[in-house]
């Protein structure tokens, strides 16, 4: 065997481990960097998510209170209503759109003040409030009254009697 070649491979064995060993030590890196990404993106999602619950529950206290008062939750609403709801989007403009309905599914008031008849007894959220107690989440959808993305967070009011 000639020399060159006996040169090339003791140069390969030599060689060859330290390259396997890089290329193991960079799978091994790259496995650790991903399951740092992943775990990374777990606690950003369970962040985000705690914060959109908070929102919730925030939202669902506003409703509450909203239906103590007397313009939204009394009879004939209108003009009132629509002022009372107003002035609660104002202190909260995270919210896209506050409404009151009638027991039959029609908006009746709401900030921003709807410029259409808007029918809502066919949603979902619509029928979880009228069956619940307290305020309820509805599903991820576009909104009626404005067209954009949201949550909807129902409260029915019911009468004392």
């Amino acid at each position: 065997m000639p020399i060159r070649r006996r040169l090339f491979l003791l140069l390969l064995c030599a060689v060859l481990p330290a390259l396997l060993f890089i290329l193991g030590s960079a799978v091994l890196r790259r496995g650790e960097e991903e399951a740092r990404a992943r775990a990374d993106a777990v606690a950003l999602l369970e962040d985000a998510a705690h914060a959109v619950q908070m929102e919730i529950d925030r939202t669902a206290d506003l409703l509450r209170f909203a239906a103590q008062v007397e313009a939204v939750g009394g009879p004939g609403r209108g003009a009132a209503c629509d002022g009372a709801l107003e002035a609660l989007h104002r202190a909260h403009p995270q919210l896209n759109a506050i409404s009151a309905s009638s027991p039959a599914g029609w908006i009746t008031c709401g900030a921003p003040r709807p410029t259409d008849s808007v029918y809502v007894a066919d949603l979902p959220s619509f029928r979880r409030a009228l069956a619940a107690r307290g305020p309820t989440v509805g599903d991820y959808q576009v909104s009626r009254r404005t067209g954009r993305r949201v949550i909807v967070v129902a409260f029915a009011l019911r009468d004392s009697a």
